[in-house]
């Protein structure tokens, strides 16, 4: 949606990036009933060139091809399918123009220094993080970095040994974190930018047996910086073991209307999707105010 709100049609770039493989490929995030056009760039490994990138011919001659696929998306749009190829035109045009611009260059970190480059760190979600923030200057309007481990295939869905992996999970997830916001300062982009920490729920407070934790909606965390939100301080609590919120319930609804006002969408908007059904932005929920007073 964002993608989709804050496209700069100008720029060179995508609009949305992902950075980081999910754990489970069925999950992989995509633009849905919006449609191919908002779509994520996927890049599985920060640090390296999206694949496909570097033209296997000259520009001229990737012109000409591009030149003789407009001509036969014509002839399909004349005989009825003029939808299709309308979408089909826009995501190749935004894929050639990406390809061909030197703006690319953004995804290469060689030229990042390396102690900048060791304090996110070499990690892939480390790297990430920097290549988020080249992205942000860049003007891309979404980037979202995937931190998922490197030392089990579990990742963070610690339904066992939590209690031992946890801990290095957080050493690659904090200093990137920490770096990125700190050099979105140092270069004035934080201000503008809004850093959103979170997964999809909670954790059971209760350790199991074999050190994991199950699923848990009842409370859990997001942590947001940036764009304007008032930063050190908590909102909402949960009782002494964590089980149940005692105190200023945050929605789903609330966040994602606090996400369009900082965005500047109008959440109450609604979409047609492309079966032309009316989708609101967000159904219901109000702005969290604390976080701009």
């Amino acid at each position: 949606m964002v993608a989709r709100d804050r496209e700069r049609l100008e720029s060179e770039l995508p609009s949305f990036v992902r950075i980081g493989r999910p754990r489970i490929t069925t999950r992989d995030v995509d633009a849905g009933v919006l449609g191919v056009r908002y779509n994520p760039l996927k890049i599985d490994e920060a640090g390296r060139l999206p694949p496909n990138l570097t033209p296997p011919v000259a520009a001229d001659v990737i012109k000409r091809r591009l030149a003789l696929a407009g001509e036969l998306d014509g002839q399909f749009a004349r005989s009825g399918g003029a939808a299709a190829v309308k979408e089909k035109e826009q995501v190749y045009d935004r894929a050639a123009r990406f390809a061909l611009s030197p703006r690319a260059r953004a995804f290469d970190l060689s030229k990042e220094p390396e102690a900048l480059r060791a304090a996110y760190g070499r990690t892939n979600f480390g790297q990430g993080c920097l290549l988020a923030r080249r992205l942000v200057e860049e003007g891309v309007s979404f980037v979202e970095v995937i931190s998922t481990g490197s030392i089990s295939d579990q990742g963070w869905d610690t339904h066992k040994l939590g209690f031992e992996q946890t801990a290095p999970l957080c050493a690659e997830a904090d200093p990137a974190y920490a770096t990125l916001l700190s050099d979105l300062a140092d270069r004035g982009l934080l201000e503008k930018t809004l850093v959103v920490w979170m997964g999809e729920f909670g954790r059971t407070p209760k350790l199991k047996p074999d050190g994991g934790r199950e699923h848990y909606a009842e409370g859990w965390l997001v942590g947001l910086s940036g764009a304007g939100v008032r930063g050190g301080q908590v909102i909402g609590a949960t009782d002494a073991d964590g089980v149940h919120v005692t105190d200023r319930p945050v929605g789903v609804q609330d966040l994602f209307v606090t996400f369009s006002h900082v965005l500047g969408i109008r959440p109450t908007d609604e979409y047609l999707t492309t079966d032309r059904r009316p989708v609101k932005i967000v159904d219901g929920g109000r702005i969290i105010g604390e976080l701009f007073s």
